[in-house]
């Protein structure tokens, strides 16, 4: 429903605008991800592996940044260097915007794979899971995406205490309040915040460039909410705030509304921003009472983009975009089956079994294991 929204507000714009460049390029990024998303939550095995493989290639992804920014001549003008180098000095890692895609990244492979560590199914897992979890720390560190921190914290703390670790969620919030109060004295001194300019240099004046990046966000923030006041059946049209952005007072140096909640209501209206609203809270409704590591870090790593997407519209970029609807499909597809929804011996008709017969759902309990257990052996039952 959401990319159907989102497929006839794109083709409005473009009866009103062939010309408009960038809408269809924003809305092939959507329907990417959205099919991505159905066909992970369609299919069995990819509900397993497909979460693993994208969070893994986003750890390899983070390992090969923070190289290149430890050791640059390794990856000067070389084929990496479009990586971590888009076109300009920023903060370490290339653009200002380069930066805050690596981090959200490096921040849902984190949130997956620490909580897939902390479940600990084995010991192999559990050494396999500490180590990709360990190589995206670098890129989080040198990216000093401040929106995919606060996601990792919040993923973090969320993941432990559906896997009911209690104690160590205790331990998580005093470590993410100690990064709180010391992260700016850490960063304070490697911090680029020229704000996207490639002339820019590291500002030593750390503290009053970030307030200006952040009056820019609120100003951005405030566009957008106009734009879906001013139209809220149609929003401006579906990729078309750059354009209009000016009008409605939106800062000349943000090219989107550094939200992806505010975005779909500016641009599509009240449709298209409730129908994306409303799929969230369905993969969340998914994942309620996540108990298994896999279901788990899911959890994590869709709440780490959900709170860093509030602050940089993350979807606009496909690197970021993909593992979001990967995951979102995977959580979907291993949502928890209720008892009386389950056909006699616990099989599901959507798991094919290799026997040709239809197999448990991993997250249902067999027939036998239900209310109904007792009953069966009584008389008369």
């Amino acid at each position: 429903g959401f990319g159907l929204i989102t497929l006839a507000n794109l083709l409005w714009v473009l009866a009103r605008d062939v010309s408009a460049p960038r809408a269809v390029p924003d809305w092939a990024i959507l329907i990417t991800g959205l099919i991505a998303c159905l066909l992970v939550a369609s299919e069995p095995q990819a509900a397993r592996r497909a979460p693993i493989f994208v969070f893994g290639v986003g750890v390899a992804i983070s390992a090969i940044a923070a190289l290149a920014v430890a050791l640059p001549g390794l990856f000067h003008d070389g084929p990496l260097d479009w990586l971590v180098r888009q076109g300009g000095v920023g903060r370490a890692t290339g653009s200002t915007h380069g930066a805050n895609v690596l981090g959200i990244v490096a921040a849902m492979s984190f949130a997956y794979f620490s909580i897939r560590a902390a479940g600990r199914e084995s010991p192999r897992d559990l050494v396999l899971s500490l180590l990709m979890a360990g190589a995206c720390l670098p890129a989080l560190y040198f990216t000093f995406s401040r929106s995919a921190a606060l996601g990792v914290g919040i993923a973090v703390v969320l993941g432990l205490y559906l896997l009911g670790r209690r104690a160590a969620v205790l331990v998580a919030v005093a470590l993410i309040a100690g990064a709180v109060i010391l992260g700016p004295i850490l960063i304070a001194n490697r911090l680029d915040t020229s704000s996207g300019r490639v002339e820019g240099n590291r500002d030593p004046q750390v503290a009053a460039a970030q307030a200006n990046s952040d009056r820019l966000r609120v100003q951005a923030w405030t566009a957008g909410l106009k734009m879906a006041i001013e139209k809220p059946i149609t929003g401006v049209g579906f990729g078309r705030y750059p354009e209009v952005r000016r009008r409605y007072g939106g800062p000349r140096e943000l090219n989107t509304p550094h939200s992806d909640y505010i975005r779909f209501f500016a641009e599509t209206g009240v449709p298209g921003g409730a129908a994306f609203l409303l799929f969230i809270g369905g993969v969340a409704w998914s994942l309620k009472g996540a108990r298994d590591p896999h279901r788990a870090g899911l959890a994590a790593a869709l709440a780490a983009f959900c709170v860093a997407t509030q602050f940089n519209a993350q979807l606009y970029y496909l690197e970021a975009a993909v593992p979001f609807w990967v995951a979102a499909g995977s959580a979907i597809h291993l949502r928890p089956v209720p008892i009386r929804h389950q056909p006699r011996g616990g099989y599901t008709a959507r798991d094919p079994a290799p026997s040709g017969r239809r197999h448990a759902h991993p997250n249902s309990q067999p027939w036998d294991a239900g209310p109904l257990a007792k009953a069966k052996d009584e008389p008369n039952s």
